[in-house]
């Protein structure tokens, strides 16, 4: 389809020509690329359809819904033509959301038939964040509404243990530590035997938490069998260590008495 040129020419000037324009009509034809395209929210998509037809078709686009887009805030409808029967359509969404998910259709008509293409848009839902080096850390502290739970446990007259934060006023932190009769701070160390108390241990590591408190009643506690201590020897005992220790000494003088 297209002009074709018929030249006659027998070497004596001039020659003579004739142009002829060969027109093929047919319906609307419409190739999609792609006919199924993933979007992120928040990011724009372009939707192609790539049309053939002669006579000169009327294109449009339409949704799922019914509605017929054009170009507003929502959607950029662009037409580009190639030549005299192919056009490129193109739909872009500017800025994507969950609502611009479904079909879409890209349609020609003209006096001889009408086509459509479709194309399916879907939602890419985002990975979320690792979270960061500084986020674990608060976590692992403890951050209840905002306020800083820290580590100190008091434990008062009635046995129970109650976390401490550390926005707390600083007269009721002397407060519990003047009232020796209803909570006391005991460092927490590893236990000991009771014959490494008088031993200096070597300073440790400097800590960036604060001591917990212990109640007395759950201080380890230390108990000496005493039928494990060795026993004073009994009298037999005495006897035969004694009979082994003078018999040599009694053949020695014997002996000696015998010699002239």
């Amino acid at each position: 389809m297209g002009p074709y040129l018929c030249i006659a020419n027998n070497n004596v000037p001039p020659s003579v020509s004739k142009r002829m324009i060969v027109e093929v009509t047919f319906r609307p034809v419409i190739h999609v690329p792609n006919q199924l395209i993933g979007v992120p929210p928040g990011s724009s998509a372009t939707l192609q359809c790539n049309l053939e037809a002669s006579p000169k078709s009327i294109q449009y686009w339409t949704k799922d819904t019914g509605e017929m887009l054009i170009t507003n805030s929502e959607y950029l409808v662009e037409e580009e033509l190639n030549n005299y029967y192919m056009t490129k359509m193109t739909l872009t969404i500017l800025r994507f959301e969950k609502r611009h998910t479904g079909m879409y259709f890209c349609s020609a008509k003209n006096s001889l038939g009408e086509t459509e293409g479709n194309i399916k848009v879907y939602e890419i839902e985002v990975a979320t964040e690792a979270p960061t080096e500084e986020d674990m850390t608060q976590a692992g502290r403890g951050y209840t509404g905002g306020s800083e739970i820290s580590n100190e446990v008091v434990f008062g007259a009635g046995g129970g243990a109650t976390p401490r934060s550390r926005n707390n006023d600083h007269s009721s932190r002397h407060h519990h530590q003047d009232s020796t009769n209803k909570a006391q701070y005991i460092p927490q160390v590893p236990s000991q035997p009771p014959g490494d108390h008088g031993r200096r241990r070597p300073p440790g590591p400097p800590s960036s938490h604060r001591p917990t408190r212990r109640p007395t009643s759950q201080l380890p506690k230390y108990q000496w069998d005493i039928s494990a201590a060795p026993s004073p020897p009994s009298s037999s005992s005495f006897l035969l260590l004694t009979s082994h220790l003078l018999l040599p000494l009694l053949l020695c003088l014997v002996t000696s008495l015998a010699l002239p």
